[in-house]
């Protein structure tokens, strides 16, 4: 599936289901509404970290491993395992266990990457995620290359990163990682 129509999927959920709020605040809700079950797992196996499970005769179900930390790495897992389902991806033998899923790097596996630009998109929908982004420079940064800002890892931009990524994880639910990633995937930043 291409990314157009992954965002797009992204999207239709996001306009459906959220009136005021963030998406990431907005999971239960979701997952409730679309028919599904979710749990969250005591599991000692740092490697597992969510799964969609299908059971004949039972609605789809969304299992994550409850000690996934920080929240926003945890939203991050959920909104992944309801991208497989969003999407209509196969499922494997009844289930789809995600195992290790990287914010930042591509995996293997064309559904686990399709699944994590849907939880990318859906956490941080393109109108609000550039608004958000873009009214903490109106006035502070000039465009001068092919990204809106361009970060460094010193000086007074990094400093200005970190204040802006830090409110923006905190009012969206996400992670640094997954903030960044969505805002060069976006070309509000440079990959730094």
């Amino acid at each position: 599936m291409d990314k157009v129509k992954i965002e797009n999927a992204a999207l239709n959920i996001y306009t459906e289901h959220i009136k005021r709020g963030t998406p990431a605040k907005s999971l239960a809700k979701i997952i409730k509404a679309e028919s599904l079950w979710f749990s969250e797992i005591k599991s000692d196996s740092n490697s597992f970290l969510g799964a969609l499970v299908k059971v004949p005769d039972y609605p789809p179900h969304i299992i994550v491993r409850n000690n996934i930390t920080p929240s926003g790495r945890k939203n991050f897992t959920i909104a992944h395992e309801l991208g497989h389902y969003i999407l209509g991806h196969n499922l494997y033998n009844t289930s789809i266990f995600c195992n290790n899923i990287n914010e930042e790097d591509e995996t293997i596996s064309k559904q686990e990457n399709e699944a994590n630009y849907f939880a990318r998109c859906f956490l941080l929908p393109h109108d609000r995620i550039i608004k958000e982004f873009t009214n903490w420079f109106r006035y502070r940064v000039s465009q001068t290359s092919n990204v809106f800002l361009k970060i460094e890892t010193q000086g007074s931009k990094w400093q200005l990163w970190k204040a802006v990524s830090g409110n923006l994880t905190k009012k969206f639910a996400v992670s640094e990682i997954t903030l960044k990633i969505r805002l060069i995937e976006l070309k509000l930043i440079n990959n730094f």
